[in-house]
C-alpha cells in the first residue's frame, strides 16, 4: 500500500512542487505547537467518522464499542487512499465488520450507504456555510428553511410508499427497503449524525489550517476554504486513490496563484496536511486492519 501510493504521488506531483531543499528549509523551522493541534484535530475527524458510524449501527440496534468503530474507520481509510479501487474495497470492508458485529445483510448495507449519505451530506453543509459567507443571510435563511422541508417530504414520501411491485427487480427492491430503513431513523439521531460528518470535514480543514500556521503562513480563512472545498470536489473524480497527487497540486495552486503564499512555504503546508491526512493512515489502518482481524481469529478460535 505504501509503496503503490508513494509511486503514484510522485508521479502526480511530478513538476509541481518547488525544489526539495527549499522546501525542506521551510519545514525545519516549523511550529511544534501547531504541528501537534493539527495532529489532534485530524484524530478528532477520525473519531467523528467513526461515531457517525457507529450512531447508524446504534440506530438499529447494533452495538460496537467505540475502539473497534475507530480502529475500523483507519483501516476503512488506509484501504480507500492505497488500494486500487479503494472505495469500494473499502465499503466491503465495512460491510463486512458490521455484520461480525451482529447486523442483518439488509442493515449492514443500509449503514454503509448512510455513512456515504451523511458523509456526503456534512460536505454539503461546508459548501453551504461558504456559500453564506459569500452571498450572505438571505441565502442563509433559504438554506434554513428548504433543507429541513425537503427532508421532510423525501421521510414522508417514503413511510408511506409500498415496496415494488415488481419482484424480479432485485435492484429497485434494495433501494426501497435501504429507504425505509432509514426513515425509521429518528430525526434527532440523524441531526446526531448530519453534525457529526460535518465535524469530520471541518476538523480536517482546521487541520490543514493548523498546518499552514505551523510553516508560518497566515492565508485568509475564506481563501483556504475555497481551496480545499475545490480540492475535495476534484477528490470525487477517481483519477487516483485518494486524492493522491490532484489535492496536493490542487491546494498548493490554489495558494499560490492567489498571491497569499510563496511557493515553498505552501508546498511545505499542504505536504504537512497531507501527511496528516492520507499518508500517515497508511501504516495506521494497516495495523489496525491486523488488529482487527487478530480478534476475528482468535475469537473464531475460542
Amino acid at each position: 500500500m505504501l509503496a503503490l501510493a508513494g509511486c503514484l504521488a510522485v508521479y502526480e506531483l511530478h513538476g509541481h512542487l518547488p525544489d526539495a531543499a527549499s522546501t525542506w528549509a521551510v519545514l525545519r523551522q516549523a511550529s511544534l505547537g501547531w504541528l501537534v493541534a493539527a495532529v489532534v484535530l485530524q484524530v478528532l475527524s477520525m473519531v467523528a467518522f467513526a461515531e457517525q458510524e457507529r450512531r447508524l449501527l446504534g440506530a438499529f440496534g447494533v452495538a460496537m464499542p467505540a475502539r473497534t468503530s475507530v480502529a475500523v474507520t483507519f483501516a476503512r481509510s488506509a484501504m480507500a487512499t492505497g488500494l486500487p479501487g479503494g472505495s469500494a474495497v473499502a465499503a466491503a470492508y465495512g460491510f463486512r465488520q458490521f455484520r461480525s458485529r451482529g447486523a442483518s445483510r439488509s442493515v449492514a448495507g443500509t449503514v454503509t450507504v448512510l455513512c456515504g449519505v451523511a458523509s456526503f451530506s456534512g460536505l454539503a453543509v461546508l459548501y453551504a456555510g461558504d456559500a453564506v459567507v459569500r452571498a450572505g443571510t438571505l441565502v442563509a435563511a433559504a438554506i434554513t428553511v428548504l433543507v429541513p422541508a425537503l427532508l421532510v417530504l423525501v421521510v414522508r414520501r417514503i413511510r408511506r410508499s409500498s415496496p415494488p411491485a415488481d419482484t424480479t427487480s432485485g435492484l429497485r427492491r434494495t433501494i426501497h427497503e435501504t429507504a425505509v430503513l432509514a426513515a425509521m431513523i429518528p430525526a434527532r439521531r440523524w441531526l446526531v449524525v448530519l453534525a457529526l460528518a460535518t465535524v469530520n470535514w471541518l476538523c480536517d480543514l482546521l487541520c490543514l489550517l493548523a498546518c499552514l500556521h505551523a510553516v508560518g503562513l497566515s492565508v485568509p480563512v475564506p481563501v483556504v476554504g475555497a481551496a480545499y472545498l475545490g480540492a475535495q470536489l476534484a477528490r470525487q473524480i477517481p483519477a487516483t486513490a485518494g486524492g493522491l497527487g490532484v489535492i496536493e497540486a490542487g491546494l498548493i495552486l490554489a495558494m499560490t496563484t492567489t498571491g497569499h503564499a510563496p511557493a515553498a512555504a505552501a508546498a511545505a503546508g499542504v505536504l504537512t496536511y497531507r501527511l496528516m491526512s492520507c499518508w500517515a493512515l497508511l501504516p495506521v489502518g494497516a495495523a489496525c486492519w491486523a488488529g482487527l482481524r487478530n480478534h476475528s481469529t482468535i475469537k473464531e478460535n475460542a
